[in-house]
Order: structure tokens, then C-alpha cells, then sequence
């Protein structure tokens, strides 16, 4: 898997972001980019802790992070990433558009993760 350099605050955990993670955040508006990067060094920060509300357990070790920005140009960016031996692997990120997380979003998350 082709991974960033590691995202790393003191007493925080390694967040790695895929290359395509990389890739869509750098086609956010800069709005929805400083959201995001702000929602990644949380996680790195505050792990799996209930403070952190933008989380949500997928399934297994997969988790999401909503990452909704405001109105009037709103988007419902999602973030999925495995979390193994406290460390996060961002595998990948994109635009929700039904209620459901996509089969297809979980496929390739799990795939990404074993890469």
C-alpha cells in the first residue's frame, strides 16, 4: 500500500493516509481540507475515545469518520480507516451519498488494509 509519511502529535497515535486519500483531499475546497486535516489530527490525538463524536465503528477493525461541512456548499465527506495496535491506516475517502455505507466503500477499505 502506498502510504504517506505518518501524522504524528505528542502522546498521539500513527495515522498513515493512502495515496488516494491524499489525492482527494487535495481537491477539496480549502473550506472542507482544513476540516479534514483538523478531523485526522484528532483522531491521532484522541484515538477511539467517546470524545471524539465524528466517529463510527463500520464493522471489525474499520471505522468512519464523518467529516459533513457547513452550508450552503454542505458535502458529506466520509473517511474510512482501520485501526490495528493503535496505530491508523487511512484507506480511503469519499462523498456519501445515500444513508448506507457502501459495500463497495467496506470492499475496498478492507482491501486497502491488507495491501
Amino acid at each position: 500500500m502506498s502510504l504517506s509519511n505518518p501524522v504524528r502529535v505528542c502522546n498521539g497515535h500513527k495515522v498513515q493516509l493512502h495515496k488516494a486519500v491524499i489525492r482527494f483531499l487535495n481537491g477539496l475546497d480549502p473550506a472542507a481540507w482544513a476540516y479534514s486535516m483538523e478531523l485526522i489530527e484528532s483522531l491521532s490525538e484522541l484515538g477511539l475515545t467517546r470524545e471524539f463524536k465524528q466517529l463510527r465503528k463500520v464493522q471489525g477493525d474499520l471505522w468512519e469518520i464523518c467529516a459533513d461541512t457547513e452550508k450552503p456548499n454542505r458535502r458529506f465527506i466520509r473517511y474510512m480507516f482501520v485501526a490495528r495496535k493503535g496505530e491508523f491506516l487511512v484507506t480511503n475517502a469519499y462523498n456519501k451519498q445515500t444513508n448506507k455505507t457502501p459495500l463497495k466503500e467496506i470492499k475496498l477499505a478492507f482491501k486497502r488494509a491488507k495491501e
